[in-house]
């Protein structure tokens, strides 16, 4: 029973059109340390953004 907790999810982005932060990495944390602000600019901390934004 426990093993089966222990199983991770794998997240898929791409199934819903959207592509892993290219400024963050998809932490949602703002690359850049010594920021005030501690959230990625470009995906606002989620850490997708959308597949046209990057293709563009």
């Amino acid at each position: 029973m426990k093993e089966e907790k222990k199983r991770k999810r794998e997240i898929k982005p791409e199934k819903f059109q959207m592509v892993w932060c290219p400024a963050c990495k998809g932490t949602g944390r703002s690359p850049n340390k010594d920021a005030e602000v501690k959230v990625c600019t470009l995906c606002g901390g989620f850490g997708w953004v959308r597949k046209e934004a990057c293709d563009a």
